[in-house]
């Protein structure tokens, strides 16, 4: 996640049709919805709360820390930043409708 930028919930979802290995491009187009006290299921993306409490309850059953899917979404930016990629491509890529959202890059690279 921290090297595509995808959401838990959407990388849950992935499937073999939505990798293209000739342009190394991926789909995106479903997400993994967990509600509390039902069975999940595939739906449009993205619900903040369901990806929130899902992402949770996969990171205690695995016994991991919890992290959130904002701090890996973050890391991603950040390895793109060092890699040398502009600020103005992460800010697309992470789904900033203006420049302004990722602080001139400072949001990002602050580590």
């Amino acid at each position: 996640m921290t090297r595509t930028g995808l959401r838990i919930d959407e990388a849950l979802t992935l499937t073999w049709d939505d990798i293209d290995t000739e342009t190394g491009r991926l789909t995106i187009n479903k997400t993994l919805v967990y509600p509390l006290n039902s069975t999940p299921y595939i739906s449009t993306p993205k619900s903040k709360n369901s990806v929130r409490e899902y992402f949770k309850e996969v990171c205690k059953r695995a016994e991991l820390p919890v992290l959130s899917p904002h701090a890996l979404k973050h890391s991603h930016a950040v390895h793109l930043l060092k890699t040398g990629a502009n600020i103005k491509y992460v800010s697309e890529r992470l789904g900033h409708a203006r420049k302004r959202q990722s602080h001139s890059g400072h949001v990002f690279t602050h580590h």
